[in-house]
């Protein structure tokens, strides 16, 4: 395998959080870019054990987003070293050619480039942000319970008053019926 900086960072996290062999394989299947099914596939796990890792397992999934971060951060890099090269050429255009189009593009999106948010990277991080989640699931699944239970317990009243009528009706032909019979 191509040995990416990041890479490095993903061994020292399984010698500090004691991933296992196999997690470490799947993480450098995924650092070559590949599908987690390949990964999965690599490791001798199904895809949906590489999923799990990723969403369950802080220190795998500190590494992995690690490794996602370096990439972002090269391929931002790689783009910040031909910036001035490219807004150059772009006022020159806007300055010898009259280029409105360029102009307004420029005008527009006028700024730097801006850094993307990094995702957690360390295990504490990733235990945070995944608490977080938990904690926005669990008020989701509560929302929608108490929806349901709006629902069924409108259902439940409705029910009982069907029935409570059907009662009233049961007993006004048994009280008619009972003085009809009295009065013959």
């Amino acid at each position: 395998m191509e040995n990416t900086p990041s890479f490095d960072g993903i061994v020292n996290a399984q010698r500090e959080a004691l991933l296992s062999d196999v997690q470490l394989l799947a993480l450098e299947v995924l650092c070559e870019k590949k599908s987690r099914a390949e990964a999965a596939a690599a490791a001798g796990v199904s895809r949906k054990t590489v999923q799990r890792w990723l969403k369950t397992n802080p220190h795998f999934r500190a590494a992995y987003n690690s490794w996602l971060q370096d990439m972002a951060d090269s391929a931002h890099g790689h783009l910040i070293s031909v910036f001035d090269e490219a807004a150059e050429q772009v006022a020159e255009s806007i300055r010898t050619k009259k280029d409105i189009a360029s102009a307004r593009m420029v005008v527009r999106h006028l700024g730097f480039p801006k850094l993307i948010a990094s995702p957690p990277c360390t295990p504490d991080a990733v235990t945070r942000e995944m608490e977080l989640d938990r904690r926005e699931e669990e008020l989701r699944l509560r929302e929608r319970a108490e929806a349901l239970n709006d629902i069924e317990t409108s259902h439940f009243i409705r029910q009982h008053n069907r029935s409570r009528q059907k009662w009233i009706v049961e007993m006004q032909q048994a009280v008619n019926s009972s003085a009809a019979q009295n009065s013959a």
